[in-house]
């Protein structure tokens, strides 16, 4: 696994804040961990639980990035916690986080789909010089990569929906309207609209969500718009 790559911390920040999850048992080393988080990588917010049960509950609760878990914990370990993740969320970045004495852990992690696994002793080492941090580079390795592929997955969705619209709907009006509200709650978009050009040069908006007295500000005669085909993400 790719644990042995170390950067500058900070110099290759995600593009939006990602939500990190890190459980461990160990009251000084999760706190020691979480600190280091906070000071080398500002684009994370962590979230810590310090058993399997709390960890379980978190997860439950909120929405997160990525989950960093140790092996063992007082009530468990963090694999029955990866069983539970993968059910919920099949590719969600989990990183296993080990100590010696526990390498033979790895293959079983790796066959119940664990995302990648750090020993504990790499992370100590960031401790020692948080400059060029194993952690947080890693993290934010699998976070990026999960991301990409999330939002290829989604493109690609959209792009079946959308042309499943396109050969089963006979109704132009209704086609227009279910095709903005694709856009709408698959890009997150404030609103869309789309519109034709009538009479005059003067749009005629053909379908709206999210954005109606947008749309009509923009088409009103003190506006003087014209155009074609108009796409608004507000």
């Amino acid at each position: 696994m790719g644990t042995h790559m170390t950067q500058q911390a900070g110099s290759d920040t995600l593009s939006t804040p990602a939500k990190i999850l890190l459980i461990d048992d160990d009251a000084q080393w999760l706190s020691l961990t979480s600190d280091l988080l906070a000071e080398t990588a500002s684009d994370f917010d962590v979230v810590t639980a310090s058993s399997l049960a709390t960890g379980r509950q978190q997860f439950t609760e909120r929405a997160f990035d990525c989950v960093v878990c140790d092996y063992r914990l007082g009530d468990g370990t963090g694999l029955e916690l990866l069983t539970e993740v993968r059910d919920a969320h099949p590719e969600l970045p989990f990183v296993l986080v080990t100590s010696r004495g526990d390498e033979s852990v790895a293959a079983d992690a790796i066959s119940q789909g664990v995302t990648d696994y750090i020993p504990k002793e790499l992370i100590r080492s960031d401790f020692d010089d948080p400059t060029e941090s194993v952690l947080d580079t890693q993290l934010r390795k699998v976070i990026r990569s999960y991301r990409t592929q999330h939002a290829l997955r989604q493109e690609r969705e959209i792009k079946t929906a959308a042309l499943e619209l396109l050969t089963t709907m006979s109704n132009q009006r209704e086609l227009y309207r279910r095709f903005c509200a694709l856009l709408q709650d698959n890009y997150g978009y404030g609103g869309v609209w789309i519109g034709t050009v009538g009479a005059g040069g003067r749009i005629v908006p053909r379908a709206i969500s999210g954005c109606e007295t947008y749309v009509q500000a923009l088409i009103s005669p003190a506006t003087g718009a014209t155009g074609s085909t108009r796409r608004s993400a507000p």
